[in-house]
């Protein structure tokens, strides 16, 4: 039975991961996985181009990608947003399809008619423990030994590109870590670098006599603060501005892994004491040689311009936070 290659393979068998560690930080992985400009730069295998690629980086959204072979020959991938963890985390589906992003079988491009026509797809990324590049893990399902063999060697092949565009993008992105970083039209991304270990960054977020210290932009006081630091946990804020009227937001915890991640939901309360809206907050620390690398993430907003009065905002706090962080 060893013998027969075309036997039917096991759910365990049938599932294909590769790893690979980058010599780049996770959120340049990120966008080498999301930005189309970037993506162009290293998809397919060796010898292979890239020409058109569209990304709809949402749940329920689309992508469209073409990889060329020397000869000329254009193949078109598709597929459908199905989880996206930002920095973290992508599962998609993936199938060949035509130039207009309507499915086809193997045979629409001479390959075998055993070919599935959809693969799920999950990207997830961490911290390595091998320095300070990203891990990247890819597992795509297929359904039968051939197809996995045919895709284990496009992706090891197709990988080592995207660490060498990674890595000349690097120091252009250091110097733009304060800037919103577009990863969605409506969606605020700021990172800052501060001069603490992370474990400070960390009280200084979660504990009410710090968060009082530097909570609000610029000419704003912060006079309460509350915060239960567990998931389900509630979490409120009141400040005063400038015109001497107050304001208020709150929310619901999610996500606490002390002191690298928190994740909580944000909305301005109403003049009726109601919340508004609510958006997600995903916060992350990463320290390195005593220096902290906040990420912060906030979104999606319901436009653009909301979304830059938001930035400002913000930024102006975390202008307060390195202040009194060297204070102290």
């Amino acid at each position: 039975m060893a013998e027969r290659t075309d036997a039917p393979m096991t759910a365990e068998e049938r599932v294909l991961i590769v790893e690979r560690v980058f010599d780049a930080p996770r959120e340049l992985v990120w966008q080498g996985w999301t930005d189309p400009e970037q993506v162009m730069r290293w998809w397919g295998p060796k010898g292979f181009t890239s020409p058109a690629c569209e990304i709809d980086l949402r749940v329920g959204g689309k992508y469209l990608w073409c990889m060329r072979t020397p000869q000329g020959q254009d193949f078109w991938n598709t597929g459908v947003y199905r989880e996206i963890v930002l920095y973290e985390r992508i599962v998609c589906t993936q199938s060949l399809a035509d130039e207009k992003g309507n499915v086809v079988p193997g045979a629409h491009y001479g390959m075998s008619g055993d070919l599935p026509l959809e693969t799920v797809v999950t990207v997830s990324l961490r911290r390595s423990t091998a320095g300070r590049g990203s891990f990247c893990g890819k597992r795509a399902l297929a359904t039968c030994s051939r197809v996995l063999r045919r895709a284990g060697m496009g992706r090891s092949t197709s990988w080592p590109t995207p660490c060498q565009r990674l890595r000349s993008k690097e120091d252009n992105m250091a110097e733009r870590a304060d800037a919103p970083t577009k990863t969605d039209e409506r969606e605020l991304v700021i990172k800052r670098i501060f001069n603490a270990p992370c474990d400070l960054l960390w009280k200084a977020w979660t504990e009410r006599d710090h968060v009082l210290k530097w909570l609000g932009p610029k000419q704003f006081t912060a006079l309460d603060f509350e915060l239960d630091p567990r998931p389900g946990g509630a979490w409120h804020s009141r400040m005063r501005g400038p015109d001497g009227a107050e304001y208020s937001n709150g929310g619901t915890v999610h996500e606490v892994d002390e002191p690298e991640r928190l994740v909580f939901t944000f909305a301005w309360d109403e003049e009726d004491g109601t919340p508004g809206r609510e958006m997600e907050i995903t916060i992350t620390f990463d320290e390195r040689d005593g220096k902290t690398e906040m990420t912060f993430s906030q979104g999606v907003f319901e436009s653009a311009e909301d979304r830059e009065g938001h930035r400002e905002g913000w930024s102006e706090s975390f202008d307060k936070l390195a202040e009194y962080l060297a204070s102290i």
